[in-house]
């Protein structure tokens, strides 16, 4: 009964006549408008704020690049510009730089390792990939290489426990897709 904003029946008498009035209307004026219209409506600018840095970070990379070189412990080599130093521990809980505990990744690996979208496998050293992110074909192609660095150089197992335990609790039933067991 209330027809404000209401959603009502097709009058199928007055169709026509509203398609044709349609067919003389031109959209392009409108479409440019509505697109401009929302443009100017994304705000702009700079604002100032608070942000917490670690200490030490850039040491940290540092002594990761002499220890590694310019490799990405998933991807293989890369320019040292796109390398992050990752800890595999959670360094707000342990605010201290282990180099046992830390790879060099490069920075869209390194955002999937922290959100547990991929991890690496302490068992045999090699990445798994979550079936989240298997509809691209550069991260399933990972899903089981070995590490790309030498095993002299593998950090401490006991960090990659715990964060391959909570990606296979995340992801459990949608990890790993070339791995039966996981």
């Amino acid at each position: 009964k209330d027809t404000f904003n209401a959603i009502r029946p097709l009058d199928r008498a007055k169709l026509p006549d509203v398609l044709e009035a349609a067919d003389h209307f031109d959209w392009t004026d409108w479409i440019n408008e509505d697109v401009s219209r929302l443009t100017s409506e994304i705000a702009g600018g700079l604002t100032e704020g608070k942000s917490k840095a670690r200490i030490g970070q850039v040491h940290f990379r540092q002594a990761l690049l002499t220890r590694f070189g310019e490799v990405c412990a998933i991807s293989g080599p890369q320019p040292a510009e796109v390398l992050e130093a990752a800890h595999l521990y959670s360094y707000a809980e342990d605010p201290v730089h282990d180099l046992a505990g830390g790879l060099l990744l490069r920075r869209d690996l390194h955002t999937l390792f922290d959100r547990f979208l991929l991890a690496i496998d302490p068992a045999d050293w090699t990445v798994r990939v979550s079936n989240k992110i298997s509809a691209f074909p550069e991260y399933q192609a990972l899903d089981g290489t070995p590490l790309a660095i030498p095993a002299t150089v593998h950090p401490n197992p006991s960090y990659l426990d715990a964060h391959y335990s909570a990606f296979l609790r995340k992801h459990g039933d949608s990890a790993s897709a070339s791995d039966p067991e996981h």
